[in-house]
């Protein structure tokens, strides 16, 4: 699939499956290539949250990897994170551009041509766009059509990464031609070879 040698950027978003396995296998697939690191975890005491992330951090430093932080504005002013995704229920992106670090990379959620530049024009840096398929981690997330990822790539100049369910296996040539990545979860974290999933996802 991929001819131009111009391989799409990987960014992973943590799950819900214990903690230090997934260090295990950040330590393991960081070296390969990974260009974002997201911590996602909607229900979490503040103290180990914080722990979390601290580790994440060094972890991330390390291999000079931005860590974005998933909603929570409030735990990035409290940690050196880089950034910060917003869903589309979250905090809008002009206020967190304004409120932010001025340098704070911020990521926001689009399904539609509508939302993904309204989100560019208050100053996100990136769009994630899905569900492309059903997930663990969103299982009621609603599915696009490629249609409208076609509009969305139409509609912004700023990067996309697709989301929702995606495999090296499942990212079809039509998917492929529109993102600039691919934001994944479950298929890194719950796989029995991460380190393989990784690196077919860099090839593509």
């Amino acid at each position: 699939m991929n001819t131009n040698m111009n391989t799409k950027k990987l960014y992973l978003i943590t799950n819900a499956s214990p903690f230090d396995r997934q260090l295990k296998i950040l330590k393991k697939v960081m070296p390969l290539g990974i260009d974002y690191l997201q911590y996602r975890q909607k229900s979490m005491p503040w103290e180990q949250a914080l722990d979390e992330i601290h580790q994440l951090s060094m972890l991330c430093h390390l291999f000079e990897v931005p860590l974005i932080i998933n909603d929570r504005l409030d735990v990035v002013t409290l940690t050196d994170a880089q950034g910060i995704h917003l869903g589309e229920e979250d905090l809008p992106v002009k206020y967190v551009r304004r409120l932010g670090r001025p340098n704070l990379i911020i990521g926001a959620t689009a399904k539609t041509p509508e939302r993904a530049a309204l989100c560019e024009n208050a100053g996100a840096d990136y769009l994630g766009v899905g569900a492309f398929y059903q997930s663990s981690t969103k299982n009621n997330a609603k599915l696009i059509s490629i249609e409208t990822l076609k509009a969305i790539r139409s509609a912004v100049t700023i990067p996309i990464f697709g989301i929702g369910g995606l495999t090296p296996e499942n990212t079809t040539a039509s998917i492929w031609e529109y993102v600039d990545g691919f934001a994944v979860s479950d298929a890194v974290f719950s796989n029995a070879d991460p380190v393989d999933v990784v690196k077919h996802f860099k090839m593509l």
